[in-house]
């Protein structure tokens, strides 16, 4: 079972590096996104096991940033984290976007119940899918 708390910045930058994009904490992103919520998220013993996030961007709504330890990938755990993080925001649907690059990743989604909406437009143009979770 896992369990989302308060944003630890640290923890991040300690998976992501320094200089990893974030949607919180810098001027320039404050004007673009709206509704940016962060969590660490830890299991029944208080182990960090990664960070989730959900923001709005221009239109889209439910955008998800997501980063697992790599210690507890492939652990099926991204299933549980979506669920508490639309129990915890009130969220009905979630959107992922996913680097076309990052197989693992895509099917990890996939595995979770996420299903395909981009179009082959949109792939080429930014060079990620589209992901939509409904409960």
């Amino acid at each position: 079972m896992v369990q989302l708390t308060n944003f630890d910045a640290d923890y991040f930058h300690s998976l992501e590096g320094e200089n990893a994009w974030i949607a919180l904490g810098s001027e320039k992103y404050q004007k673009d996104y709206n509704n940016q919520k962060y969590f660490t998220v830890i299991d029944a013993e208080g182990e960090k096991l990664g960070i989730v996030g959900i923001f709005d961007f221009d239109q889209q709504k439910n955008l998800t940033h997501i980063v697992i330890d790599p210690k507890y990938r492939d652990k099926g755990l991204l299933k549980n984290i979506y669920h508490k993080l639309m129990e915890k925001t009130g969220a009905k649907f979630l959107i992922a976007t996913i680097d076309a690059k990052n197989i693992a990743s895509k099917k990890a989604h996939e595995k979770a119940g996420f299903i395909k909406i981009s179009d082959e437009e949109f792939e080429n143009e930014f060079q990620k899918f589209k992901y939509k979770y409904e409960r």
